[in-house]
């Protein structure tokens, strides 16, 4: 015979557990990550007796957490989709800044420039206006190597914050790596202790905002996890390994040489270049912002300085004689040894400055055919080779 005492006392346990379920969701309102759980109660195994069958009350089946899939990858592309334009506003409004100050203006000196040049044409033999004259192309010079070093710097600090953020997507892989070795222990996600599974999304949630990513979920609750979207095969995490994300940049270059490769350590496979997030937000930083600004500073300094130059070779000085160059440009280089296997020695000359791109351009030592490749630093097409 059924005992009803029991049947009352099992309910009465149900739900003292189903209470207790919910003042843990209400003490942890304003935990980190946390997920409501919810508390399942079914119906205990009847007993039988003859050709009746008896219920025995109530019990607890499981705790399960409110969780939407749906919501959570919407969620997570959110984050990812907010994060990728705060690299580029924060550090443009800098370079605006820049730009926009009366001390660093370049057109306040050029319009100096061009009044001290009308000056002197009124009076060609005047001491002074030729020092005034000479002050305000040495002002220009200052305001162009003033505003480029300006820029690198922001440049140098977008890199090293974009470095540190491609560090923390790698450490939170680590992290990751050990969730899904622990949901290993069991088969099914419903068995998987639910603080396990808070866990593994919050460190999913931190991965969005440094980069798109896209989420495989098994049966067990492990997660494969893919840079850039679903289904790019850039796997960085999986049930048994992860795999570092590396930067690759040659220092100097124009701001617009940041790449990302998987495994920088092992085969060093070129990764996505607008992963969104936070990384995608310095890499847009770089190629949309900077390296135009860069780009464009050079530019103007080589055209402003090439035609003054032209006007001053027909002047004449006080002896009589055709003027030479007032303004003088230089082209830089630099070399990076990173992916060298042995001793090299290598030189550079420029014959006509003035036939150079404006945009940076890459040599790659080949040694099994003994040439260079010159590449197009921006958009990687090959130029030729030497």
């Amino acid at each position: 015979m059924v005992d009803i005492l029991a049947i009352g006392s099992g309910a009465v346990n149900a739900y003292r557990q189903a209470l207790s379920t919910t003042s843990n969701n209400i003490a942890n309102v304003n935990t980190p990550g946390y997920s409501r759980r919810a508390l399942s109660i079914g119906e205990s195994f009847p007993v039988q007796e003859g050709i009746f069958s008896f219920g025995t009350g109530a019990q607890t089946e499981a705790v399960a957490r409110a969780y939407d899939q749906f919501l959570e990858r919407s969620l997570r592309d959110a984050k990812s989709d907010l994060a990728v334009h705060e690299p580029v506003i924060e550090y443009a409004n800098r370079v605006i800044d820049i730009m926009a100050t009366e001390s660093a203006s370049l057109a306040n000196a050029m319009e100096d420039f061009f009044n001290a040049a009308e000056q002197l044409s009124t009076d060609p033999r005047s001491n002074a206006l030729r020092g005034d004259f000479l002050s305000s192309g040495e002002l220009i010079a200052v305001r162009f190597n003033d505003l480029s070093l300006q820029v690198d710097k922001i440049a140098e600090e977008a890199e090293i914050s974009f470095r540190q953020s491609v560090d923390e997507l790698n450490a939170l892989s680590v992290q990751l790596l050990r969730i899904n070795k622990e949901l290993n222990r069991a088969a099914d996600v419903d068995k998987q202790p639910p603080t396990l599974l808070d866990q593994r999304d919050a460190v999913l949630r931190d991965m969005a905002k440094l980069a798109k990513v896209g989420i495989t979920e098994l049966q067990n609750g492990q997660v494969i996890v893919n840079f850039g979207g679903p289904g790019r095969g850039f796997e960085i995490v999986t049930p048994t390994e992860s795999r570092d994300v590396g930067v690759y940049s040659s220092q100097e270059a124009a701001g617009s040489d940041l790449r990302l490769v998987l495994d920088p350590y092992g085969v060093k496979r070129p990764m996505p270049n607008s992963p969104s997030g936070a990384i995608g937000g310095a890499m847009a930083l770089n190629t949309e912002i900077l390296r135009p600004v860069r780009v464009g500073l050079d530019h103007l300094a080589r055209t402003f300085a090439a035609e003054a130059n032209q006007i001053h070779r027909r002047g004449l000085d006080a002896k009589g004689e055709f003027g030479g160059d007032l303004f003088q440009t230089t082209a830089s280089f630099t070399s990076s040894t990173d992916t060298a296997a042995g001793a090299i020695t290598a030189s550079a000359r420029v014959i006509d400055l003035g036939s150079a791109p404006t945009e940076a351009l890459e040599l790659i030592y080949r040694q099994s055919s003994d040439t260079w490749s010159v590449l197009d630093l921006q958009t990687r097409e090959r130029l030729g080779e030497i």
